[in-house]
């Protein structure tokens, strides 16, 4: 079955994109609970709890989706380097095009991951 979820470019290519909307389902939530439960009232080295909670999550969340892009380079370069057998050449182009819209993904995911926990850094929360 693990097999049939790595041949399986879909979920292959929502893969960045899931794991942005769960890190943005992740921010607000703190936020909330943070604001609720007082949170940012605890400073650490010049920053509230909340900031470094936040930070801590996108920075896995960063990490996550560079090892997705790695996974997806590295698909795309045996594909492109793989000579296909008669009749497979469609196979090699499917597998190349879903590497490079995850990658492509994975470059948007984290952009959009760092446009969302940026105003954390720069604005006041719970204000």
């Amino acid at each position: 079955m693990l097999e049939r979820l790595r041949r399986n470019g879909l979920l292959t290519m929502a893969a960045p994109m899931t794991v942005w909307t769960l890190h943005f389902v992740a921010i607000y939530s703190l936020v909330g609970l943070a604001c609720e439960r007082g949170w940012t009232l605890h400073v650490v080295a010049g920053l509230n709890m909340l900031v470094w909670q936040l930070a801590v999550l996108c920075a896995i969340t960063l990490a996550v989706l560079a090892w997705l892009a790695l996974r997806a380079a590295r698909a795309s370069k045996l594909d492109a380097a793989a000579t296909s057998p008669v009749g497979q050449d469609g196979v090699v182009k499917r597998r190349r095009f879903v590497a490079r819209v995850t990658l492509a993904l994975c470059l948007l995911a984290a952009v959009a991951v760092l446009f969302t926990t940026i105003p954390a850094f720069l604005v006041p929360t719970c204000a």
